[in-house]
């Protein structure tokens, strides 16, 4: 019985060591969908959950093993860019298995009855949903977070609504755009939002997002492409791609090299660290 004792013990140990967090910014390869983790300190957040579709679920299959594999129990915030299903498919498998202290959604417009009525069917408490309905700066544990809306009003459609979201960690900081199309980001040069190190490209890299303004403003080291192999919107974009490369960034995409992830260094500073391979099922998602 000793003997089995001991090991139960080191099959412990080896779980807290393999499961443990750190300190990093990981863009997750859920397919054609967004998902990014970002984790200082203790703190973490999560930006979108993955895509969901007829039996399929993005926050079951990979957002929560890549939790797991990362020793994360508990999200202080999952922001929710906007209401397409790609980007908050798998809120609902999140918030089932990880204690989640709050949602967050930017709606200067507050939330439609059709809002209200999918968070509520998620599963999202009242007392963990927050609604920000204005240009914002936050400090969520160790992460501070700038937060500016998007385009709102009657007519505006959800990619349009996605905001602007920079995120400081460590001495870098990380901007996440949801879906914004150009429009909006011509809006938030001129209201003079951050540029940063490291940018995703705006709607998985559609040829509508990403102008070359938008690379000048924002003055990128890397820009992050998160789509799904062989998806039938054919993104990144032929334009996208080149405008980040004329930009001078460094080009990284989900499809080809699997999670994109960066940690910080003792300065404080991402650095990136070489992209893991996912499963070949992630060849066929669908929107």
């Amino acid at each position: 019985m000793r003997w089995i004792s001991l090991l139960l013990v080191l099959v412990f140990l080896a779980d807290v060591l393999t499961h443990r967090t750190v300190d990093e910014v990981a863009f997750l390869q859920v397919g054609q969908g967004d998902a990014t983790l970002l984790s200082q300190g203790g703190t973490n957040i999560l930006v979108d959950t993955g895509p969901r579709s007829d039996g399929f679920d993005g926050g079951q299959r990979f957002v929560w093993p890549e939790l797991r594999k990362r020793g994360i129990r508990r999200l202080d915030a999952v922001f929710i860019t906007h209401f397409d299903r790609d980007h908050y498919g798998g809120l609902g498998a999140i918030l089932e298995r990880v204690r989640v202290d709050r949602v967050v959604v930017v709606s200067p417009d507050g939330l439609s009855e059709l809002d209200w009525k999918l968070i509520y069917e998620i599963g999202v408490r009242s007392d963990q949903l927050v609604i920000l309905k204005s240009a914002q700066k936050l400090a969520i544990g160790k992460i501070g977070v700038d937060v500016v809306p998007g385009l709102f009003g009657e007519g505006v459609d959800d990619n349009s609504k996605s905001p602007y979201l920079g995120f400081d960690i460590g001495n870098d900081r990380v901007i996440l755009t949801g879906d914004a199309p150009k429009t909006v980001e011509d809006t938030w040069r001129g209201q003079g939002v951050e540029g940063g190190r490291v940018i995703k490209a705006g709607h998985h890299g559609s040829d509508q997002s990403m102008s070359s303004a938008w690379f000048e403003a924002m003055k990128p080291d890397y820009v992050v492409f998160s789509c799904g192999r062989n998806n039938p919107w054919k993104h990144p974009s032929l334009g996208a791609l080149g405008r980040a490369e004329a930009g001078g960034a460094k080009v990284l995409r989900t499809d080809a090299q699997g999670t994109v992830r960066f940690r910080l260094d003792s300065q404080g500073k991402l650095q990136l660290v070489a992209g893991e391979d996912g499963p070949p099922l992630l060849e066929f998602f669908q929107r």
